[in-house]
């Protein structure tokens, strides 16, 4: 079974944030090789945004086990897909244009940033050629030395549709009771 799970302050209480965020970072292994101050920023940023509403999760879970997930942020100044990661062992299916296009649905503005790795630029070339990803500019030793972040934003409607829409994000309680019921 297949779930998409939209994880904010507005969505979620307290507990179940402090929950989430457990599980969003447990499942963010391997970002720390293109993004050395991960871990950080997880914790100082991310997981406090979380609380203040500036931040959201969307998760997308497939059978049982968390496929991928989409860090995003929504604050006064800007919206941003700030993490796109999909799990090693549902690579391939799709997943990312899914949580990407529910993503950019979710955030409901223009425009939408992300910025890519030069490391994995060529990896997501076609996620950001499919929601009209436009490269803004670049910027060298950002987060890793010698290496770029690539800044796009998009450019306008995307093509494409899902077949995993708005309407397949259950709320926080829902999946709680489907993952106590999963668990027996």
């Amino acid at each position: 079974m297949e779930r998409l799970l939209f994880v904010s302050a507005l969505t979620c209480n307290g507990k179940q944030l402090q929950d989430f965020s457990v599980l969003v970072g447990n499942n963010l292994s391997g970002i720390d090789q293109d993004y050395p101050e991960a871990s950080w920023w997880f914790r100082s940023k991310v997981v406090p945004g979380l609380f203040s509403a500036q931040r959201s999760f969307l998760i997308f879970m497939c059978r049982q086990k968390v496929a991928g997930v989409t860090i995003l942020k929504h604050s006064f100044d800007e919206c941003k897909i700030c993490t796109v990661k999909i799990n090693k062992d549902f690579l391939r299916n799709g997943f990312g244009n899914v949580l990407v296009q529910n993503s950019l649905s979710l955030l409901g503005f223009s425009p939408v940033s992300i910025s890519v790795s030069e490391k994995q630029v060529d990896r997501f070339r076609p996620i950001l050629k499919r929601f009209n990803f436009e490269l803004k500019y670049t910027k060298k030793s950002m987060y890793t030395k010698n290496t770029s972040e690539y800044f796009f934003e998009t450019a306008g409607p995307s093509s494409g549709q899902s077949k995993y829409l708005l309407s397949k994000i259950v709320d926080c309680d829902l999946f709680c009771k489907y993952k106590s019921l999963a668990s027996h």
